[in-house]
């Protein structure tokens, strides 16, 4: 099924990231693209907003639930039916030199999401739309300026679906 993953690498350790990432409460505050509210536990039921990738500025509301919370490290939550039309948000934070690495991204599943996501461009249609929460939450985390140049955050993204394997 068509998967979408991003590297984000954060300067803070990795409690600082998984306190910003599990505090649903304030995604409004610095989340460009997704609002959710809900409970952070194993379980939890999410309502999850996502704004609508056409500029629109509205909002499409779904129900998820947290189906892995394992602290600090792994987040993954799941929406929609798995046969038809399914979605799976992940996060998984890992330790680098210097910080942290954030590993998240979107995976599809369902006969519709391969038939709208399964060849090209596929998810890389969304890759600047998740790629921004990346960077938004690193900048949460850290502030404006963690270094001498600004920088707070470095972006990689690898785009992989059932049949292909792409590096960007």
């Amino acid at each position: 099924m068509p998967k979408l993953t991003l590297s984000t690498d954060i300067r803070a350790s990795r409690e600082r990231v998984w306190e910003v990432l599990t505090d649903f409460g304030a995604y409004d505050q610095w989340s460009p693209n997704e609002i959710v509210a809900g409970e952070a536990k194993r379980f939890g039921r999410l309502k999850v907003m996502l704004k609508r990738p056409d500029g629109s500025g509205d909002y499409s509301p779904s129900w998820a639930v947290l189906w892995v919370f394992e602290r600090p490290s792994v987040l993954e939550y799941s929406s929609g039916n798995p046969l038809v039309f399914g979605t799976k948000r992940f996060f998984r934070l890992s330790r680098i030199d210097g910080g942290i690495r954030l590993e998240h991204g979107l995976e599809m599943s369902g006969l519709l999401s391969q038939r709208r996501f399964g060849r090209d461009p596929g998810l890389e249609s969304l890759r600047s739309y998740y790629e921004a929460f990346g960077l938004a939450l690193a900048k949460r985390v850290t502030g404006p300026a963690a270094d001498s140049k600004g920088r707070n955050a470095k972006t990689s993204r690898r785009l992989s679906t059932n049949r292909k394997h792409r590096s960007f």
